[in-house]
């Protein structure tokens, strides 16, 4: 498995064009979903349903989905969300309270 144990997990940058693409992670703390693209996807482009905690998706590009482009569920918490280019796809984020600015957080 591609996945490197840091300070924060971190995803390392892949680019996907139509076909089946799965990365499987139960729960966990300080995770990075960053700098991925995703094209033609037949279903959803990122679709994060596991109950972690601290988890920061950034400068993600995701096109021409079949479904959903990214998909957070509200079991996940502390959930920072920013500059991430979803046109042609939809966001369903039920995540309580996520942050959507890219600004230091005190």
């Amino acid at each position: 498995m591609w996945f490197r144990r840091r300070r924060r997990d971190r995803l390392p940058e892949h680019h996907h064009r139509r076909g089946r693409q799965r990365d499987s992670r139960p729960g966990g703390r300080d995770l990075t979903l960053a700098d991925n693209r995703i094209d033609g996807a037949q279903n959803y482009g990122f679709q994060i349903s596991s109950s972690a905690d601290r988890l920061h998706i950034h400068g993600n590009r995701v096109r021409d989905t079949g479904n959903t482009g990214l998909s957070i569920t509200g079991t996940m918490t502390n959930v920072f969300r920013y500059g991430n280019d979803l046109r042609g796809a939809t966001l369903n984020d039920a995540s309580a309270d996520p942050v959507t600015t890219p600004t230091d957080l005190t």
